[in-house]
């Protein structure tokens, strides 16, 4: 259904939103689900994380058809053949980590590549990139390095031709 909520109070959600991918909502987060359109039959599928964090995963290579986005606040991370976290620090504020593959994120009208390995604060128009170091984690749980290393700040300034990538 068009803009159904999930709110997880205790526990983890898992949701399949296309074959072979998995996404974890987490303890303390409220997420709206839509279905955006089709392309090629396939649905586009956009996870809007309100508040707290999400956990995605594709296992094996991802149809080319339908698409997956999670967004929150002004970003949206493309979600395919990847394993990102997307955690909403605020309405205005979001972190998109990508642990394997890369995190292509849209915002203010450009789109950046956050490698993996690396965590990317995005805030109005100021990016964030940091370093990070996989600690080991258990089931429904994401650690981060305690003091991951900052690799640059960047203003973000809305692109004239949004076709462009970034690669941070």
């Amino acid at each position: 259904h068009v803009n159904d909520q999930v709110i997880v109070r205790n526990g983890a959600v898992e949701l399949e939103p296309l074959p072979g991918q998995i996404t974890e909502i987490l303890p303390g987060t409220q997420v709206a689900l839509a279905v955006t359109g089709r392309v090629e039959g396939e649905p586009s599928i956009e996870l809007n994380v309100i508040d707290g964090q999400v956990r995605h995963r594709a296992f094996g290579q991802q149809s080319v058809a339908g698409t997956y986005v999670i967004s929150t606040g002004d970003i949206r991370a493309f979600a395919q053949n990847n394993d990102i976290q997307v955690d909403a620090l605020s309405p205005a504020r979001a972190l998109v980590t990508a642990f394997t593959g890369s995190a292509w994120v849209e915002t203010q009208g450009g789109i950046y590549e956050v490698k993996a390995g690396r965590a990317a604060e995005f805030g109005g128009r100021v990016m964030i990139i940091r370093e990070i170091t996989p600690v080991e984690e258990g089931p429904g749980q994401i650690a981060l390095a305690p003091t991951p290393t900052t690799l640059s700040v960047t203003l973000i300034a809305p692109s004239p031709t949004p076709h462009d990538a970034f690669v941070i």
